[in-house]
């Protein structure tokens, strides 16, 4: 089943856009086709409910889903000969009325990521000539990826880098890439213990989810390795509270971290989006400030590119908060 020429055109045009996402969603009788860029959700056209499933089903069966399967969310990705540098990850979840809906976002691999501070960027390539584990959390889309595999690139000259992704998102020909597959029992916590029977320097796990995958992190990062990975949190030192919660104390995260890492990416005044990332130290793990404290660095750094004419009062107020 190829893409109709109406799939093909709602794909270029999103790619003319600029867009990170496109979402089909239903609504009432019909669905509504939206764009997400620069952080803005913007209407694009509205079509028959025929018709969106009909892209839906192409969609999904370009992503190897199954496309008679409508009441379980699926997710999965392909790539398009037309597009060679992109890679489309796919998501569908039904609503109550069993109403299909799906996002695709769209991922340029040669789309090299802005930062507002580049020395940033070089203090995190610096610390990766360390061990230790590298921990990055911001919301999805915020980069968070982009900056692993920019540090991780840099290294893989002289470095083994493996990466355990679900799925993978930006394809490299600098990497050992293997993708999680619960149906023949590749879980993250099985190619975590596969991962380290075959010695990588450099280990990028795609997203630590669990108490299991924690512990297992934090060990092969006391065994030798450097390891990035990604967690939900809201600040840097929301970090921390996670791997509490995960069973990770913090005088144990204090002995393995290399640095802990906020970011997100924001519109400037250029129209353009670039990457602001708050670093937090190991020292930092066991001096935690009350809740307002939390946000003392975050806002400084805010308060710099404002300072600096990068980003507008608007955005200087919306992002105190991470």
């Amino acid at each position: 089943m190829g893409l109709s020429k109406e799939s093909s055109h709602l794909i270029a045009e999103a790619i003319k856009q600029g867009a990170q996402d496109l979402y089909l969603l239903p609504r009432n009788k019909n669905y509504q086709v939206y764009l997400k860029h620069n952080n803005d959700f913007e209407l694009l056209d509205k079509i028959t409910t025929e018709k969106a499933q009909l892209m839906i089903n192409q969609l999904k069966y370009a992503a190897n889903l199954d496309i008679a399967e409508h009441r379980r969310p699926q997710n999965g990705s392909f790539d398009l000969v037309e597009y060679p540098a992109t890679n489309f990850r796919l998501s569908t979840l039904s609503n109550y009325q069993n109403q299909e809906s799906m996002v695709m976002r769209i991922i340029n691999a040669k789309t090299k990521q802005n930062y507002f501070l580049p020395e940033q960027l070089n203090e995190l390539q610096a610390n990766a000539n360390s061990r230790g584990l590298m921990v990055f959390a911001g919301p999805v889309g915020s980069g968070k990826t982009s900056t692993m595999y920019a540090i991780a690139k840099t290294l893989s000259a002289e470095k083994m880098v493996m990466t355990i992704e679900d799925p993978v998102e930006i394809k490299s020909s600098h990497f050992f890439q293997v993708q999680v597959n619960e149906q023949i029992e590749m879980s993250y916590l099985d190619l975590l213990k596969a991962a380290l029977r075959h010695r990588p320097d450099v280990l990028i796990i795609g997203e630590i989810r669990d108490k299991k995958t924690a512990q297992v992190a934090v060990e092969a990062a006391l065994s030798g390795h450097l390891v990035m990975t990604t967690i939900h949190a809201k600040t840097a030192h929301g970090i921390i509270e996670r791997f509490n919660q995960l069973g990770v104390d913090s005088a144990r995260l204090q002995s393995v971290v290399n640095c802990l890492c906020y970011q997100r990416l924001l519109l400037s005044t250029t129209g353009q989006l670039a990457c602001l990332i708050d670093v937090l130290k190991p020292e930092a793990i066991n001096n935690q400030q009350d809740t307002q404290g939390k946000y003392q660095s975050w806002r400084k750094k805010l308060q710099t590119i404002y300072n600096q004419g990068q980003i507008d009062e608007k955005t200087l107020n919306h992002y105190q908060e991470g």
